[in-house]
Order: C-alpha cells, then structure tokens, then sequence
C-alpha cells in the first residue's frame, strides 16, 4: 500500500537523520575532550553502536565532519550575534553589552562546539580554513564596530580596538573551561556579568559614573527618556 510504503521511508529517513545527530554529538564531545587527533572514527562509532564502515553512509570521514562542526558552529554563533545586536538597535553600547551577552550564553550552553572551534582549527586544511576563517572576521568585526563608534562618540576609552576586541572574545572563550549547567548561574546570568564587567572595563569615568556600584543592565543602555542613551533612571 502507498500509504505503508511512505511511512516506511519517512521512517528510515527519520532514523537515518536520528543517526546523524548522534555522530555529530559523539564526535564534538570526543574531540572537545580527547582532541581530534587522538579521537579515531572507531571511537565515535563505538560511541553511536553502528559499525565504523556505516559511519561512510552519514559523513564522508572524519576531517569532513569536524569541517561541518566548525562550519555549523561558527555560522550559528554569527547569526546568532547579528541577531543580538539588531534586537537592541543602533546604541554601540547597548550593541556591545549583547554581544558579549548572548556569546557568553551560547558558550555556555555550548562548551564542547568552543573548545573544538578554538582548539581544532590547524586540523582544517586550507580550503576548509579559508571558509571558516572570513565567517570568525565578522564576527570580529561586529565587536570592532561597537568599541569604534562607542569610542568615537566619547563613552568609552580611546582603547587600542583590535587588541580590545581579542580580549573580550578570549576572556568569553574561557567560560567554556570551568562553567557547569548544574551550577548556581544560568548562561544569561553569565553573560549578563561578563557584559557588565566589560563595559566598567572600557567606559569613561564620567559614562561610568551615570551608573553607580550597581550592575549594568541592556534597559539601562537602551534608556533614553533623559535624552541620552546610557542614562540610569533616577
């Protein structure tokens, strides 16, 4: 009967998708925590229970597949970013805060995808460096634009942009390396702390002042009832 035949393939598709799912997730934990080189296509196969040869049916081998995690990963995090930074409008403070906000919290939602992406990219050959490579850039150049125009319009310190932006995008990094999703903090309230610190790191004593001792928050940045973004409520 059709009908049969049809929810035979939806099915076969659905766990062949199932199956799919399962190498990527086994594959970016092994690699995060045993590294690429010393993680070989038996160990993830032996991770997912298939064979290694039935692997070949879902990936094409096993530098393809860390291509495809880093490739997933870095295109998800810039659309993830770009996102942030449109929800809050065109204040380079405000952009600021929600960037480092949301890529702390994906960070932390996502240990294994930022350990990899750092860790594992001399294993790309040229080619697959040179897609990845353009796509971390603007991801860079939205952190650049923000200290730029916030410097230029005289909230933040005449910093040194480029090794400014390293920074926050390596003190971000470093979550991955001790944050746990059974501790007291939830991703948001992470990066909500490290937005904060990065921004009492960078203003102008007199932007600072406007805000007191007490943490700086994204409707903060976005309060323009005073006529001027970055005003607190009194």
């Amino acid at each position: 009967m059709p009908d049969e035949l049809a929810s035979k393939i939806v099915a076969a598709k659905s766990t062949k998708r199932a199956t799919k799912q399962l190498i990527y997730e086994h594959a970016l934990r092994l690699f995060a925590t045993r590294s690429y080189a010393k993680t070989g296509l038996r160990d993830i196969a032996q991770a997912v229970g298939v064979e290694v040869a039935s692997l070949y049916t879902h990936i094409d081998g096993k530098n393809a597949l860390l291509f495809d995690l880093m490739d997933y990963g870095t295109r998800d995090l810039l659309q993830r970013l770009t996102s942030a930074i449109e929800d809050v409008g065109p204040d380079p403070l405000a952009r600021l805060y929600a960037l480092v906000r949301e890529h702390v919290a994906v960070t932390c939602r996502r240990q294994n995808q930022t350990l990899v992406a750092f860790n594992e990219i001399r294993e790309l050959n040229t080619q697959q460096r040179d897609k990845i490579i353009p796509l971390r850039e603007e991801i860079e150049n939205l952190y650049i634009a923000a200290v730029e125009d916030a410097i230029a319009d005289g909230r933040m310190r005449p910093v040194n942009v480029r090794v400014t932006v390293y920074g926050i995008l390596a003190m971000g990094r470093g979550v991955a390396t001790w944050y746990r999703p059974d501790g007291p903090l939830t991703p948001e309230q992470v990066g909500s702390e490290y937005a904060d610190q990065v921004l009492r790191g960078l203003l102008t004593t007199a932007s600072l002042a406007r805000f007191g001792d007490e943490p700086i928050e994204l409707t903060d940045l976005l309060d323009t009832t005073r006529g001027e973004p970055g005003h607190r409520n009194p």
